[in-house]
């Protein structure tokens, strides 16, 4: 047992019930025993904590300072016992893994499938943007990266590669939603709205072929740039990745984004890991799953 751990825990369960007595009967123990060492620790530091009433008990400004120490250090037991018991297990691991915002969708299925093979680790994702992904990776703060055209890095190893077509997403009553698909040309006079991690190719693209893009937003989150179309009637470019759903609204059309009405524009999306990482089987077995999720999206002539 944590020292001092038992009158915190009476201190933090009279704050939460308002009563001494109800306190006593959540604690299992007499109310005469809590009300007891509640006097005790107030002799102790020469001042109130509670004020008593017939209805009831409450913290005193001097017991509000207390109760808020009370309940962080109770929270920072609790996630200290945490992590001893999480020694108990040798085969204990915690594997984090970030990277863009459209591949949480597709992390439900894995953590599901995750889980019921190693029931002791702990798998987690966050999205974030590229720069930050590749820089949590870097200094150690993750075990994998998924990123859309990452520059080449002497400390990072590349996994998987596949190359996906990006598609202009637009609403239906939008002039080109006719169109069997949309080309850089047909882009040039409208807005748009692109992801970060593939805005510099897609301008590269287009002061190639002399145009330079009307952008009026980026994000990192494809949720936003699909609301953005939606809202504001603006072209949208993006990978099907992950969007699978929000791409079937009737609100909007989705077209092949393409040089020259023929050749689509692509992008690489990437598995990332350190150039030291330990390859064990949490790891090996998420690269598996992530591999044949995303690996339908690609094209064939790489």
């Amino acid at each position: 047992m944590l020292l001092h751990s038992r009158i915190l825990k009476y201190l933090s369960m009279v704050e939460q019930c308002g009563s001494i007595r109800q306190a006593a009967k959540f604690l299992h123990i007499s109310s005469t025993s809590v009300n007891r060492k509640i006097i005790e620790l107030e002799n102790e530091l020469g001042t109130k904590l509670f004020d008593r009433t017939s209805s009831g008990v409450s913290p005193t400004a001097a017991g509000k300072i207390l109760l808020s120490h009370v309940s962080k250090t109770l929270s920072d037991a609790e996630a200290a016992i945490s992590e001893i018991n999480k020694l108990d297990s040798q085969e204990a691991h915690e594997l984090k893994i970030v990277g863009v915002y459209s591949i949480k969708h597709i992390f439900i299925d894995i953590l599901d499938e995750y889980y019921s093979k190693f029931s002791n680790s702990f798998l987690s994702y966050s999205a974030t943007s590229k720069n930050d992904a590749l820089n949590l990776l870097k200094s150690n703060q993750a075990d994998l990266a998924i990123v859309f055209e990452p520059e080449p890095m002497e400390e990072l190893k590349l996994l998987f590669e596949v190359v996906v077509p990006l598609e202009v997403i637009i609403r239906i009553d939008h002039v080109l939603a006719s169109f069997s698909s949309v080309s850089i040309g047909d882009c040039a006079n409208y807005s748009l709205v692109l992801p970060d991690s593939t805005r510099d190719r897609i301008t590269q693209l287009f002061n190639k072929l002399g145009y330079s893009p009307l952008i009026s937003s980026t994000s990192n989150s494809a949720d936003l740039i699909i609301s953005l179309v939606k809202k504001q009637n603006i072209l949208g470019i993006l990978s099907r990745v992950g969007q699978e759903e929000e791409l079937e609204s009737n609100e909007l059309v989705s077209l092949p984004f393409t040089i020259d009405q023929q050749e689509e524009v692509c992008v690489r999306l990437t598995i990332l890991t350190r150039q030291n990482q330990q390859m064990n089987d949490n790891i090996c077995y998420v690269i598996d799953s992530l591999e044949r999720r995303l690996q339908h999206y690609g094209r064939d002539d790489k």
